[in-house]
C-alpha cells in the first residue's frame, strides 16, 4: 500500500506544527509550504519556520507570493476601503489565494491531499463534501472557509477539527514542536502593525479630515478620514456626547460619517453580494430556517433566506446589530456550512417579502 502524501500550509506556529505532527503520526508523507506575502518577513522569521520544519523532519518550501497576493487580495481590500467599506479579506484569501495556491502546488507535485491548521472538519453528505464546525467553540474557524469549492474540499484534511486548543498546546509542549505558549496571531496577517498603520502606508495622501454627523446632519466632530473607520465602531471616535454613539453609516462620496445610538445599528434584512450556496442546498435554500453568522465573532442568529435575481436576502427572526457592510455572512444548517456572501451596503426595508 502506497503512502499518501499531503501538503500543508505551514507557518511554524503551534497549530500548523501540531497539524503536521498529527498527519505524520497518521502515516502521511508531509510537505510544508510557507507563503511569503510581504517584505515584513525578516531573516529570523524564515529561520524559525525552517527550524520547525527540520524538527518535524518534513519536507518544506518557501514560496514568494508577494505579487500574486497583492493582486488578488490587497488591491481589492484597498478598493473597498476607498469605497467606505472596511471589508474582511480572510475568507476571500482562503478561497482565491491560500487554498487555490496549495492545490496548484499539490497538483504540480502529484500530492494527494491538502491541509492547514484550521479548527474545522469535513463532512460527506450524499457524496458531497462540506465544511463542518470544529468541536472547540472558541476556536472554530469554519466561518473563514465557507467559500471553498468541491475540488478543494474533497482533498482537505483538518487534523485539529476534533481537538480543543488547550489539547493542541499540550501536544506541542509534550513533543517540543513549537513554542507551545506562543500567542495566537491576531488581526490581518499582512498588517502586523495594525490595519490603521497599513491603510496609512497605502493611501495616506488620500486621507482627509471630515465631519462626524448625526442622522439629521448635525455636525458633532471631526474624523481623520472615512477610510479609517467601520460601521458599528464605537471606540476611537474622539467624540464627547451625552450618550454612547456608534458609526451607523459611512458616506464616502461626501467624506462624512453618520453616528447614532446602538438601536440604529439593528436591522431586519440584509442583501448579500458575491454569494454562494453549496451543492445539495441550492434547491432547498429558501425552504427552511438557518443560523447565520454576520461576522466571525457572532454566536449566530436564526434567519430565513430568499433569492432576488442573483442576490440572497437574509431576513432575521430578530433584528440585530452585527451587519457591517463588507463583512461576510455565513449560513449554517446546524454545524454544516451551507454558503454565504458579502454584506451589501444597500439598505433594505424592514419587510422585503
Amino acid at each position: 500500500m502506497s503512502i499518501k502524501s499531503v501538503i500543508i500550509g505551514f507557518s511554524g506556529g503551534v497549530d500548523s506544527s501540531t497539524s503536521a505532527f498529527l498527519l505524520k503520526q497518521q502515516g502521511y508523507d508531509v510537505t510544508g509550504v510557507t507563503f511569503i506575502i510581504n517584505n515584513q518577513w525578516a531573516d529570523e522569521n524564515i529561520k524559525s519556520v525552517q527550524l520547525s520544519a527540520n524538527n518535524l523532519k518534513i519536507k518544506h518550501m518557501f514560496i514568494n507570493a508577494e505579487d500574486i497576493f497583492s493582486q488578488r487580495i490587497i488591491s481589492d481590500y484597498i478598493k473597498s476601503i476607498q469605497d467606505g467599506i472596511m471589508g474582511s479579506p480572510c475568507p476571500l484569501c482562503n478561497d482565491i489565494f491560500k487554498f487555490s495556491m496549495l492545490k496548484q502546488i499539490a497538483d504540480n507535485q502529484k500530492i494527494d491531499y491538502i491541509s492547514t491548521g484550521h479548527y474545522a472538519k469535513i463532512k460527506t453528505i450524499n457524496n458531497m463534501y462540506f465544511i463542518q464546525k470544529g468541536i472547540d467553540p472558541l476556536k472554530d474557524q469554519s466561518y473563514m472557509l465557507y467559500r471553498l469549492n468541491q475540488e478543494i474540499k474533497k482533498r482537505l484534511l483538518f487534523p485539529l477539527g476534533n481537538y480543543h486548543k488547550f489539547e493542541i498546546r499540550k501536544i506541542a509542549a509534550d513533543h517540543q514542536l513549537s513554542p507551545a505558549t506562543r500567542p495566537d496571531s491576531q488581526g490581518l496577517c499582512f498588517a502586523q502593525s495594525g490595519y490603521i498603520n497599513f491603510i496609512k502606508s497605502k493611501i495616506d495622501s488620500q486621507l482627509k479630515k471630515g465631519y462626524f454627523c448625526l442622522k439629521d446632519n448635525t455636525i458633532i466632530g471631526l474624523h481623520n478620514g472615512y477610510q479609517l473607520y467601520t460601521v458599528g465602531q464605537r471606540r476611537g471616535l474622539g467624540i464627547n456626547y451625552n450618550t454612547p454613539l456608534f458609526i451607523t453609516e459611512i458616506i464616502a462620496s461626501e467624506n462624512k460619517i453618520i453616528l447614532g445610538d446602538f438601536n440604529q445599528l439593528k436591522i431586519s434584512n440584509v442583501k448579500l453580494k458575491n454569494s454562494i450556496i453549496h451543492e445539495n442546498y441550492k434547491e432547498i435554500i429558501t425552504k427552511k430556517e438557518y443560523t447565520v453568522r454576520p461576522r466571525n465573532s457572532s454566536q449566530g442568529h436564526p434567519a430565513t433566506i430568499h433569492q432576488e435575481n442573483n442576490d440572497l436576502i437574509i431576513s432575521y427572526k430578530i433584528p440585530n446589530s452585527e451587519n457591517a457592510p463588507g463583512q461576510h455572512l455565513v449560513i449554517y444548517d446546524e454545524d454544516i456550512v451551507v454558503g454565504g456572501g458579502i454584506i451589501s451596503s444597500e439598505k433594505l426595508p424592514a419587510s422585503v417579502l
